[in-house]
């Protein structure tokens, strides 16, 4: 019986580490690290919609961009239309991302930050980059505006409004990928993987229940 049940065991053991492992170990799995916090300002920016469109310049010190979040102006509650955000490096002028936010399931609401999260850029460090946001099919006085500040207090990059620099700065946050993952770092991320996310959760219960399966019928004689 045992004998019988070890390529059982074995297939199932390998799948569960893989599997496990890749999500955990992958970059969608790794919580951020607070790079840029430019969080002062309370003035709302023209609404982005038509032509229109309204960025940020900025340096990036480390490697491994990941993540922009803008604090958002939603009138009425919520915005009917897409968005469009492009991330571009200044010096090559090669857009890097360019992803839609689809009003149907990102949710804009008014005052709350929002996260864009990419792919981890690799070699993002000691590089400027521009972000901009457009939405050709906003509608006027139903689309969504950023917070900024009007004074330049972000020293190293400006506001944009179409593709224009303005004196002032977009209320934004950068997150990269942390530089060195301690055990307890990645305990930390798994534990908040697991509560953040059901879907990876019912996957890792469902992987351990057949583990414990497997081996509890392998230990039977």
């Amino acid at each position: 019986m045992q004998e019988e049940l070890k390529p059982l065991l074995v297939t199932i053991i390998t799948v569960f580490c893989i599997i496990c492992g890749y999500i955990i170990i992958s970059p969608a799995g790794i919580i951020p690290e607070l790079s840029i916090n430019q969080s002062y300002g309370d003035a709302i920016s023209s609404q982005i919609s038509g032509t229109a469109t309204v960025g940020q310049s900025f340096f990036s010190q480390d490697k491994n961009l990941r993540e922009i979040d803008l604090l958002v102006s939603a009138p009425g509650g919520a915005s009917q239309n897409d968005v469009i955000f492009h991330l571009q490096e200044v010096d090559s002028r090669k857009e890097i991302v360019k992803k839609r936010l689809k009003a149907s399931t990102f949710d804009f609401q008014n005052n709350r930050f929002y996260p864009i999260s990419f792919g981890p850029i690799e070699n993002s460090n000691n590089k400027t980059y521009t972000f901009y946001l457009e939405s050709p099919d906003g509608i006027p006085h139903n689309a969504i505006a950023v917070y900024y500040n009007p004074k330049d207090v972000y020293g190293v990059g400006s506001m944009t409004i179409d593709s224009i620099p303005k004196e002032g700065d977009i209320v934004f946050k950068t997150y990269n990928l942390p530089k060195n993952m301690t055990a307890f770092d990645w305990l930390s991320t798994f534990v908040w993987r697991f509560s953040q996310d059901w879907i990876f959760a019912i996957f890792y219960i469902l992987c351990l229940f057949l583990l414990v399966v497997g081996i509890y019928r392998f230990s039977e004689k």
